[in-house]
């Protein structure tokens, strides 16, 4: 299949996972009410963890490996992946079991009753999909991951709006949706997948290929999901959920103003790490700031548009909103521009200098949320939580921002050395 083509798919792809969220955050809300769906989305982050890890010690490296692997060790290789997702998902499914019947055991939830096996059931799913999804999109057949997707995704979103018209929709039966749609996704792409047999041998390269890209991914992934829900976190524990919820569904509509964003995570990457091998540095920056410049065009505009319009968008989504939820939108409309630039800059830095620089941003990052989150949000409340989680992320761009601006002037001075001396290798293929 011909890039332009992958790349189309991909956008499709993209494009329905984020219209079928946006579309579940509307209903959920409307059939759970603000304060339930806060609920929901705590409990979420379970979920979102697992997923996680899963890109970061399975997807990532296996987008990299698989590319590079020759024709005879391919399929073996591609079958070692499903023995280490296996042992991956069980390890996750235990860790989610023991963390969240901690959680009920501490906090008296009503809206989390009956959510024990649904959400376990949820955090296995959604690890095994996104294991597929990315196996299919490693051997080049995008399309079917979009047949898996619309399982996981539209038909999820079908689901919930009936069980909401009936008026039986609550936490566990949207968890148990979500598990169940997961779960006949996963099996469908497993279905699809070829090569599902291996070797001790393959099984062991395996293993230490990925080793030796996760010991830098899985910190980095980690550390930017920590960095992301500390506010979140700290919202719940001293505002309320409420103010969660209200802060879930405006990161919802959000997420529309830029639905490139994944494409770019998942087609850039490794073309760019191909072309500052070919052309160079010059060339390569060049190259992301003419796709970077087309899309924050695109964003920019939507992002305009939800700030001038932000009560009647969130009023016709949710129907009656808290206040508060008009100024987040226009503080949070700028969070997908910021992750925007993010990306480009990490994929950027990652095709020229390995994954050290970003693991040492993104921990910095984490550090930050963790130690200012809960004195940010008891100082400030609701909207100080909006303005730490876009200050963070400006922070992070203007981290990566200054060590590309140190790599530029090492390399206008010829005192960087060459793309190949990083001995990390293909870890920047996945960074």
């Amino acid at each position: 299949m011909s890039e332009p083509r992958v790349d189309r798919m991909v956008l499709l792809d993209q494009l329905v996972v984020g219209l079928a969220n946006c579309g579940m955050a509307v209903v959920l809300v409307r059939a759970l009410g603000m304060t339930n769906f806060g609920a929901f989305g705590l409990i979420w982050l379970f979920a979102l963890l697992a997923v996680c890890l899963q890109q970061a010690l399975i997807s990532q490296p296996m987008q990299a490996i698989g590319a590079q692997a020759d024709r005879e060790r391919r399929a073996h290789y591609f079958g070692a992946t499903l023995w280490l997702q296996a042992l991956l998902t069980v390890t996750c499914v235990l860790a989610a079991a023991g963390g969240y019947r901690f959680v009920l055991d501490t906090w008296e939830i009503p809206a989390m009753g009956g959510t024990f096996w649904p959400v376990v059931a949820a955090v296995a799913a959604k690890q095994v999909h996104a294991f597929v999804r990315g196996a299919l999109f490693a051997r080049g057949r995008p399309g079917l991951a979009l047949c898996t997707d619309l399982v996981a995704y539209p038909c999820l979103l079908a689901a919930l709006v009936a069980l909401w018209r009936a008026g039986r929709l609550d936490v566990a039966l949207a968890f148990t949706a979500i598990a169940v749609c997961s779960g006949v996704a996963a099996l469908q792409g497993m279905l699809m997948l070829r090569g599902r047999s291996t070797t001790r041998a393959a099984l062991a390269r395996a293993m230490a290929h990925h080793w030796r890209m996760a010991r830098w991914l899985a910190p980095m992934r980690v550390g930017q999901f920590i960095a992301s829900s500390a506010f979140v976190i700290a919202v719940g524990a001293q505002v309320g959920l409420q103010a969660v919820g209200a802060i879930m569904a405006t990161l919802a509509v959000v997420g529309l103003a830029n639905p490139l964003l994944p494409v770019l995570e998942i087609v850039l990457p490794a073309r760019a790490a191909r072309l500052c091998a070919q052309e160079g540095m010059m060339e390569l920056v060049v190259r992301i700031a003419e796709v970077g410049a087309r899309v924050f065009a695109a964003g920019a505009v939507v992002v305009l548009a939800l700030v001038a319009f932000a009560r009647p968008v969130l009023g016709l989504l949710f129907g009656t909103i808290p206040p508060q939820m008009v100024a987040a939108l226009g503080v949070l409309a700028t969070l997908a521009l910021l992750e925007l630039a993010v990306s480009l800059l990490q994929t950027v830095l990652g095709a020229l200098e390995g994954p050290r620089p970003l693991l040492v941003a993104y921990v910095g990052t984490c550090l930050v949320a963790i130690l200012l989150a809960m004195p940010v949000v008891g100082a400030t409340g609701f909207l100080g939580a909006v303005v730490g989680m876009v200050a963070l992320q400006a922070a992070l761009a203007t981290v990566l921002v200054m060590a590309l601006g140190r790599l530029w002037e090492q390399e206008r001075h010829g005192a960087r050395g060459g793309i190949g001396d990083d001995p990390e290798g293909p870890a920047r293929l996945a960074a």
